[in-house]
């Protein structure tokens, strides 16, 4: 549950931001456009599980009672 929390709150934070960067330049890529949109997804998704594993990890690793001392 918690590697599908990290990683759907990964991509609701990122994914907006992607869109706004590239909506000024759809007319411009080098690429067509769903090859570029395509890309985009694979990025933010491989990130997102990245991140999401390392989530995951690191709450098995660390102590649950949120300090390390």
């Amino acid at each position: 549950m918690t590697f599908l929390r990290l990683c759907f709150g990964y991509i609701v934070q990122i994914a907006p931001f992607a869109y706004l960067c590239f909506y000024p330049f759809v007319s411009h890529f080098r690429f067509s456009k769903k090859k570029t949109i395509l890309f985009t997804i694979a990025i933010i998704a491989g990130c997102a599980t990245v991140f999401s594993t390392t989530g995951n990890y690191l709450a098995s690793v660390l102590p649950g009672n949120q300090s390390l001392w």
